[in-house]
């Protein structure tokens, strides 16, 4: 990751270089205009984007480099929970035959008193790498189930589990009490976790433990790492998540893509497992991975992820 980075800058130059990411993004686009070439001006307002993303990331990551250790950004996460600062979002998840919500993914988001809102990708790597992440996810796991509580009986919600978390041998304990505390059912529970995961010591006894106390599990992007189908087999899993690179990809007339989404839809209908697919922005994308069968869709098109206030609004209309 230092290699991506320029070297550290002090805090306070923060607005100067984010003022310079955007002239240098207007820049370029001005000098694809100037190329004569409609493509080399969208080329460059592209790498400009991206370049403006890398800039808030290395602002970010600069800015906690030149303070001093405790005001680091572990330390910081080790308040934000009590602070209020951590927050979550709600992504509606839609059944592909009628588009009604059943579900919603929880995400979580940290808004710093400093620097704003910092993206996940880069506070949850830090988090897990301190081990915050356990006392962290554990309110994750309670707040939304929380929530859940006031959405109807039939809509339920999903959590992601890291890795460290899934290690942690009082898991068991932190979604029973989460689950007692908010009255929902089990079932409406449904925790996701990364094949990745698969490959801890103790992962087929943790899966049988929470199985017990009746969760759902979900096997998330599934086909981006290391597939198990020994998993499947055993039906530790009742839903699989295609991940939106596939669906992305298969919308462009990809023609692996969609085979390997086929394939994951047979699968899974073979073994009775459930499917949503990831990442449908559009009607299109929509559409196609209604007509190769995936049995619930999320993504952009049927909502961005919002406020828990918002997410309890729409399942309560009518």
């Amino acid at each position: 990751m230092s290699a991506v980075f320029p070297p550290p800058v002090a805090a306070e130059s923060i607005a100067d270089h984010g003022s310079t990411s955007i002239f240098l993004s207007v820049g370029l686009l001005f000098a694809g205009v100037m190329l004569g070439s409609v493509g080399h001006a969208s080329l460059l307002v592209a790498a400009g984007g991206v370049f403006v993303g890398l800039t808030a990331l290395w602002l970010v990551r600069s800015a906690y480099e030149s303070a001093p250790a405790e005001r680091g950004m572990a330390y910081d996460l080790m308040h934000a929970a009590a602070r209020g600062e951590l927050s979550l979002a709600f992504q509606p998840i839609v059944e592909a035959a009628d588009e009604r919500i059943v579900g919603f993914e929880a995400l979580l988001r940290w808004s710093h008193p400093r620097f704003g809102d910092i993206p996940p990708a880069v506070f949850i790597p830090v988090a897990e790498a301190g081990g915050q992440i356990i006392e962290i996810g554990a309110w994750v796991i309670e707040q939304a189930c929380r929530h859940a509580a006031h959405w109807p009986a039939e809509i339920r919600v999903a959590v992601n589990l890291s890795a460290v978390q899934f290690g942690d041998p009082a898991l068991v304990r932190v979604v029973g009490d989460a689950l007692a505390a908010s009255g929902i059912a089990a079932d409406r529970l449904e925790l996701e976790i990364t094949e990745s995961i698969l490959l801890g010591a103790g992962t087929g006894a943790m899966i049988a433990r929470l199985k017990r106390l009746g969760v759902r599990l979900a096997l998330d992007d599934f086909g981006t790492g290391y597939s198990s189908l020994g998993y499947l087999r055993e039906a530790a899993f009742g839903r699989i998540k295609i991940d939106r690179s596939f669906v992305q990809c298969a919308a462009a007339a990809e023609t692996r893509s969609t085979a390997i989404i086929e394939a994951i839809v047979g699968l899974a209908d073979a073994l009775g497992i459930a499917i949503t697919a990831e990442g449908a922005e559009t009607r299109a994308e929509f559409e196609l991975c209604r007509a190769l069968g995936c049995g619930q869709v999320q993504g952009y098109l049927f909502g961005r992820p919002m406020a828990a206030d918002a997410a309890t609004a729409l399942v309560s209309r009518g």
